[in-house]
């Protein structure tokens, strides 16, 4: 409860996150069986809404001052996003597919990718990189929970590793 009445990043990811209204999604096929949780796609994450933009504005300027931190501290910082399993695999979804529309799903994602872009921070944007990566590893998260298992643990763990070495030796 109190990080829900102090925490503006955990009202703005919160209140996409928790409206339940739509029921899951399945998919299946010979590899892959994924459950899917439409209303966990952040599809509600209205950057127009007062108390979106409110706490965005505060979730920015946390992510300045840990820069400026480490920066003082000869530090380097990275920022990396983990996509959604929706985000990743919403090609799959025929029958959910109109609920997630690429600028509803990654409305949240676009907003830091820009942000990282317009201030010059490192940032790893992991969407990508899981959505190269089913090709050859269909099934990177656990069937009904929005977790990665140890083949999404291992491309993560990869991705960061190889990231890291660049951004921040």
């Amino acid at each position: 409860k109190w990080l829900s009445e102090n925490s503006r990043t955990y009202q703005l990811v919160g209140d996409a996150y928790y409206r339940w209204r739509n029921p899951p999604c399945r998919y299946r096929s010979n590899d892959l069986d994924l459950i899917f949780y439409p209303d966990q796609w952040l599809a509600d994450l209205d950057f127009s809404d007062p108390a979106i933009t409110a706490a965005w504005k505060m979730a920015r300027q946390d992510l300045l001052n840990a820069k400026a931190e480490a920066d003082a501290n000869g530090t380097a910082i990275a920022f990396i996003y983990f996509p959604t399993k929706e985000q990743v695999y919403r090609d799959y979804l025929p029958q959910c597919a109109a609920a997630l529309t690429p600028d509803r799903a990654d409305a949240l994602r676009d907003h830091l990718l820009a942000f990282c872009a317009e201030n010059d921070l490192n940032c790893l944007d992991l969407t990508p990189i899981f959505r190269a990566a089913i090709q050859s590893e269909p099934q990177l998260y656990y069937t009904a929970d929005p977790h990665w298992n140890s083949a999404g643990q291992t491309v993560a763990a990869k991705a960061i590793q190889q990231f890291a070495a660049v951004c921040c030796p």
